[in-house]
């Protein structure tokens, strides 16, 4: 998985991974200043997924969209059409990362919206 450099996921997995105290904290800054090396940028990442920075990126974006679509679907806002774009904007890749690992549905407690990931736009409540 590549991230680019002003990519949202980008810079919540920056923040974890320099607020978490992990091994491999100070090789990671070592390689941010060599991102510009292949070899340096994927092992940057991989560090990234093994802290658990990806995860809770995903976990982030996912939440933060449940509580956005809990909030306008209650009571419905008259002209929701830009703000449901945006929101898909945003849940769009998460959907088809979960979509290409074979998860049809995402739920994360104590939301009572459901990530649908077979479908494109809002949400469905459980």
């Amino acid at each position: 998985m590549k991230f680019s450099h002003n990519s949202k996921t980008h810079r919540v997995c920056y923040r974890f991974i320099y607020m978490v105290d992990y091994p491999y904290r100070q090789r990671f800054q070592e390689l941010c200043k060599e991102a510009s090396d292949l070899e340096k940028l994927a092992e940057a990442q991989t560090i990234l997924i093994r802290c658990g920075a990806i995860g809770y990126g995903v976990d982030q974006l996912v939440r933060r969209y449940q509580q956005s679509r809990a909030i306008l679907d209650s009571p419905p806002l008259d002209k929701h059409e830009q703000v449901d774009s945006l929101l898909d904007e945003v849940i769009d890749p998460i959907k088809k990362l979960f979509g290409a690992l074979g998860m049809d549905q995402v739920s994360l407690p104590p939301s009572s919206v459901r990530l649908d990931v077979g479908t494109s736009g809002g949400s469905n409540p459980t």
